[in-house]
């Protein structure tokens, strides 16, 4: 975590201290004794210090202790969004007599993760009155003691409570495979989309397609592939005149099926106008006529159909898991 290092950079500030009276300039009293009295205090003497030490040393350790919480709220952020109500894909802990909404029975509400939130709020608070404190009325002011006084301690109480709650939420924390494949699935192939354009435009060069027609394909692919059904398509343009017409079509199921992909469509030249995209009839049947030339070959099919795999979508994760969880 950056904000660790930088703390950790950062507590050299702390080494510094003075002893050279009310202005600064060692009136009764010598360096020598000032840098010995501090050696055996483990200081260095900060020379050209005045009455107090200049608050710009200690912000960089406010700011790091913020950095901390940020971040620390910013992974709660994720893990909210992943655990919203109806199909979650991870959720932080959640007791078996534990409350989630009290007017929502089936929520289990983030609540640790929104502290988390609200710790990051705070904490810029404290950071922004200390940074505040650099500025200095001839070079001492007490307006600073009274912010320092709240400030410093509840900034790092803030952390703590942060790092512990954060603790807490991922050693707890649920995941949910079979939503996450789920998520996969009903995305229609286009997690692969980058590597899809490259593909055509690499394959469909020595038949002219340009990037910008491989572009386009992949775009209008992707618009096909979530084109509404015909029950969609009903329920976007009925409108219902009264409560009892919607009972009667609320509970309507349709039949689920494997939804469209991409891949699908594109490697059997089936690519459909849409009103979603500047291309005319002319234009999808040119690039449908291309995209059966390109896949005529065994080979280059194969290597479509292995770019939609999970192994080579995922095949860089394994430089991750080693570089940060340090697993191979």
């Amino acid at each position: 975590m950056a904000g660790v290092k930088n703390l950790i950079r950062v507590k050299e500030n702390l080494k510094y201290s003075k002893l050279s009276g009310a202005i600064g300039n060692y009136r009764g009293l010598e360096p020598a004794v000032e840098e010995e009295a501090l050696r055996l205090l483990e200081f260095k003497p900060f020379y050209g210090a005045t009455q107090i030490m200049p608050r710009e040393l200690y912000v960089p350790i406010a700011q790091a202790i913020c950095q901390i919480v940020l971040t620390l709220d910013k992974i709660a952020t994720d893990i909210r969004l992943g655990a919203r109500s109806g199909r979650p894909i991870y959720q932080e802990p959640f007791g078996k007599k534990q409350k989630g909404s009290s007017a929502m029975p089936h929520k289990k509400n983030t609540i640790l993760c929104e502290q988390l939130e609200g710790m990051a709020r705070m904490a810029k608070g404290f950071f922004g009155m200390i940074n505040d404190n650099i500025k200095t009325w001839e070079e001492r002011a007490i307006e600073q003691s009274s912010v320092e006084r709240v400030a410093w301690p509840d900034i790092f109480h803030v952390a703590i409570h942060s790092a512990k709650t954060m603790d807490k939420v991922l050693r707890g924390l649920v995941v949910y495979p079979d939503n996450m494949l789920a998520e996969i699935i009903d995305s229609r192939g286009c997690y692969a989309a980058g590597e899809a354009k490259e593909f055509l435009c690499h394959h469909g060069a020595v038949h002219m397609l340009c990037a910008e027609d491989a572009y386009r394909i992949i775009q209008l692919a992707a618009f096909n592939a979530f084109a509404p059904d015909d029950w969609a398509i009903k329920l976007r343009k009925n409108s219902w005149t009264s409560f009892e017409k919607v009972d009667n079509e609320f509970f309507y199921r349709r039949e689920r099926r494997k939804p469209t992909s991409i891949h699908d469509i594109i490697v059997n030249g089936n690519l459909v106008v849409s009103d979603q995209l500047d291309a005319s009839k002319e234009v999808v049947q040119k690039w449908n006529n291309v995209l059966c030339k390109i896949f005529s070959y065994v080979s280059i099919r194969n290597k479509w159909d292995q770019i939609f795999k999970p192994s080579y979508f995922l095949r860089g994760e394994a430089t991750l898991y080693k570089e940060i969880l340090g697993r191979d």
